[in-house]
C-alpha cells in the first residue's frame, strides 16, 4: 500500500485515491486491485474504536522488566501504585487504590472483576484514569506550546558506528522517528560518516523555542479552521473533501505550514543536503513534476523527494509521546456562578461570586449498572442523567479574581 511505512498517526494524503474518498470504488478488479487510504483507516481503527491498556504479562524484559510476569502481577502493582503501567499516564480510580491497600485478597478481587474476566477487554477502560488529559480542541497557544515542550533534557539512544546504541547527550524537545533513532541529532556529524551529510536523513531533530513556538500557533490555526472535531481520528485524520484541508491532518498541515517560512522551517538542512541536479529540489507547494496530472488526486503528489525518511519530521513523529493524553473532549470543568441581593429599590447591597471545579466520573449515578456498560440499559435516573459528576474543589472569590 501507498506509505506502508510509518502508517499509524500519519495523515498525509495519497494521490491514487480520489480527495474525497478512503477506498477505490470507482475501478473494475476491484477483488484483486482494492486500495484503501490505509493512514486514514488505521487511525480511525485505532484511535477511536481501541484501546490498549498496557496491562501485559508474559516475559517483559524489554519494557525494563526481567522476570515473566502473570496479568495478575503488573495489575496489582498498578492498583495498589507500587508500580506504574508501562503506559505512565494511566492511573487507577482512587476507589480502587483504597480497596487494593486493604489488603492482598481486595487486590486479587480487583483483578478478577477487572482483568481476568470474560469482558475485561471492554471494561477494564472504565477502571482507569489519564493523567494530565489534553482536549486537541483547544485553541490555547500557551496549551499547546505547553505541551510540545514536554521533551526537556532528555538523552536520545541512536545507532552508533558499530551498530549498537549509544546515548546522546542531553538535549532539549527531542523528535525522533523510531525509538531509537537511526543516527545522531541531524546537521552533526554521523556516526556512520557515509555520507557525512547522513544524520540530516537519519538522525533524530531537536527543535529550537522559535520552532516550538511557531509550531503551537501553526496547530492553533488549524483547529479553529477543522474543528471542533468529535473525535481523535477528526483531528489526526485529513477532511474528506476537495480542497487543501484533504491533503494532511491538522499536525501534519502545520508543519507544512511552517515549511514555507525559512525561519521555522524544520527541513532546510536536509533540503540542503540532497544532492540533486540544480531545479530539482521540490519544495512544499512547487509545482507537481510531469506526469502527476495522472493521479486521482494529483496535489497529494507534490513536494519533494526525501519526504518521509527519518529525518523529516511528521505528524506520527509529533504524536507518538502525546497521543496517551489526548481526548477529543473535557471530562474537568471550572464553572463560576454570581449572585447578589437587592433592597426594595433593586438596588444591589450585597454580590458573591463563587467557583467550583466538577469532574465526570466513569460510574453512573446510579450504581447499580457498572461504569463500563456504553449506554445506559435500565435505571431511568441513569438514562436522565448519566454519569457522575464529582465536585474536586469550591471556593469564594475576591472581586480581585473575577
Amino acid at each position: 500500500p501507498p506509505y506502508s511505512f510509518n502508517i499509524i498517526a500519519n495523515s498525509d494524503a495519497t494521490p491514487l485515491l480520489p480527495a474525497n474518498a478512503v477506498v477505490n470504488g470507482v475501478d473494475a478488479g476491484l477483488a484483486t486491485n482494492l486500495q484503501h487510504d490505509d493512514s486514514y483507516c488505521a487511525n480511525h481503527l485505532l484511535f477511536d474504536d481501541w484501546f490498549f491498556s498496557s496491562i501485559a504479562g508474559g516475559s517483559a524484559t524489554g519494557f525494563g522488566r526481567a522476570t515473566s510476569l502473570s496479568l495478575e502481577k503488573p495489575y496489582s502493582d498498578f492498583v495498589t501504585e507500587a508500580v506504574p503501567l508501562i503506559n505512565r499516564q494511566y492511573k487507577p480510580l482512587p476507589e480502587d487504590v483504597a480497596f487494593a491497600r486493604g489488603s492482598t485478597a481486595n487486590a486479587s478481587s480487583l483483578f478478577t472483576k477487572n482483568v481476568n474476566h470474560a469482558n475485561a477487554w471492554k471494561n477494564i477502560a472504565s477502571r482507569i484514569e489519564v493523567e494530565g488529559m489534553f482536549n486537541v480542541n483547544s485553541t490555547s497557544v500557551t496549551a499547546w506550546r505547553a505541551l510540545l515542550g514536554h521533551a526537556r533534557k532528555q538523552k536520545i539512544p541512536y545507532t552508533d558506528a558499530t551498530g549498537g546504541v549509544a546515548l546522546s547527550e542531553a538535549g532539549d524537545h527531542a523528535v525522533s522517528r523510531s525509538t531509537i533513532a537511526g543516527d545522531k541529532k541531524a546537521g552533526t556529524s554521523g556516526a556512520s560518516g557515509v555520507p557525512s551529510t547522513s544524520t540530516q536523513f537519519a538522525g533524530y531533530r531537536e527543535l529550537n523555542t522559535g520552532q516550538l513556538d511557531a509550531l503551537a500557533q501553526k496547530i492553533v490555526d488549524q483547529v479553529r479552521l477543522r474543528g471542533p472535531f468529535l473525535s481523535l481520528s477528526e483531528f489526526i485524520n485529513r477532511q474528506l473533501s476537495s480542497g487543501d484541508l484533504a491533503l494532511a491532518g491538522t499536525i501534519q498541515a502545520a508543519l507544512n505550514e511552517m515549511a514555507k517560512n525559512s525561519s521555522t522551517n524544520f527541513y532546510s538542512g536536509l533540503i540542503d543536503a540532497l544532492d540533486a541536479p540544480p531545479g530539482k529540489k521540490y519544495a512544499v507547494g512547487d509545482p507537481a513534476p510531469a506526469g502527476t496530472a495522472e493521479y486521482k488526486f494529483s496535489a497529494a503528489a507534490e513536494g519533494i523527494s526525501v519526504f518521509g525518511v527519518p529525518g523529516w519530521t511528521r505528524q506520527a513523529d509529533i504524536l507518538r509521546p502525546l497521543a496517551p493524553i489526548l481526548s477529543a473532549r473535557d471530562d474537568t470543568f471550572v464553572i463560576r456562578a454570581y449572585g447578589d441581593s437587592r433592597d426594595a429599590s433593586g438596588k444591589v447591597i450585597a454580590r458573591a461570586v463563587c467557583e467550583v471545579i466538577v469532574r465526570r466520573s466513569p460510574n453512573y449515578c446510579d450504581s447499580l449498572e457498572a461504569a463500563g456498560l456504553e449506554t445506559p440499559s435500565v435505571r431511568a435516573l441513569n438514562k436522565i442523567f448519566g454519569r457522575r459528576f464529582e465536585t474536586v474543589s469550591f471556593r469564594w472569590l475576591s472581586p480581585a479574581e473575577i
